[in-house]
């Protein structure tokens, strides 16, 4: 995984000049955390997840690694973590609209068994001669 992404990001540690093998090695899998991280799904992640993963770009940016085309990828994800929530949100708004018209409907029903019930009734006395 690491030959490949100095394939694909050559530059990568071009400004990255610690002389400490060990720390050169943590911030390695730092950065291989982050990655993993970010291929996670938006479901996936949570939002706290996210603000870590930046946190941690961040870091690894001032340390001198040049990690521009993982900003892409964590701006993508925290656009795609925040439709996810506009539409749960949307969700559960359509859900209460459901509920209240389910009950006003449910009154409306009970109001028109009164009314047959009613004319029932009615019907009933004007054909037993009630009113002689």
């Amino acid at each position: 995984m690491v030959s490949e992404m100095f394939k694909k990001h050559p530059d990568l540690t071009s400004n990255f000049d610690l002389k400490n093998q060990k720390l050169k090695n943590a911030y390695m899998d730092v950065l291989l955390d982050l990655i993993e991280t970010l291929s996670q799904s938006a479901n996936e992640l949570s939002s706290e997840d996210l603000d870590k993963a930046e946190s941690t770009l961040f870091d690894l940016t001032r340390a001198g690694l040049k990690v521009g085309w993982l900003r892409q990828n964590l701006d993508e994800a925290y656009l795609e973590k925040e439709k996810q929530r506009v539409s749960e949100i949307r969700i559960r708004q359509l859900e209460e609209q459901v509920k209240k018209r389910k009950l006003n409907l449910s009154d409306l029903e009970s109001d028109l068994r009164t009314e047959r019930a009613t004319a029932l009734v009615s019907n009933d006395r004007i054909g037993s001669g009630d009113l002689i």
